[in-house]
């Protein structure tokens, strides 16, 4: 069994509100995941982060922090103008695969981050996610 908690020290990041097979992002043969966790400060108030964890990784069991992901996409704020200024990006409220979009045999990731520009939404499309 394979246990990934949020990042020490954080609170209300909600880490896991998405989590999502991500493919073989680094062409082992094996599955990796990837955890969003939308209320992220990283990037700014509630800018969100996505964390990726490669299949050899966790494959042999335990608890693991997602501060120690293999790799990490961290939401960019984008200011709204408005009566009140409006952030949040909320990036890895939604996080999942996108198959091998660019034909290098490692598949690539999706985020989504519903709230950017004061509720346009905005997908981020990561080629190669992981180092």
């Amino acid at each position: 069994d394979v246990t990934l908690l949020g990042e020490a020290g954080r609170r209300d990041d909600l880490a896991g509100w998405s989590v999502g097979a991500a493919g073989d992002l680094d062409g082992d043969g094996l599955s990796d995941v990837v955890i969003g966790a939308m209320w992220n400060d990283d990037g700014g108030l509630n800018a969100g982060k996505a964390y990726a964890m490669r299949g050899d990784t966790i494959r042999s069991g335990g608890v693991f922090r997602l501060g120690h992901a293999d790799a990490s996409f961290i939401g960019p704020n984008t200011v709204v103008p408005q009566p009140v200024p409006f952030l949040h990006d909320q990036s890895g409220e939604c996080v999942g695969s996108m198959g091998d979009l660019d034909g290098d045999g490692r598949d690539d990731l999706f985020v989504s981050a519903p709230d950017h520009a004061g509720g346009r939404g905005r997908t981020y499309v990561l080629l190669d996610p992981t180092p």
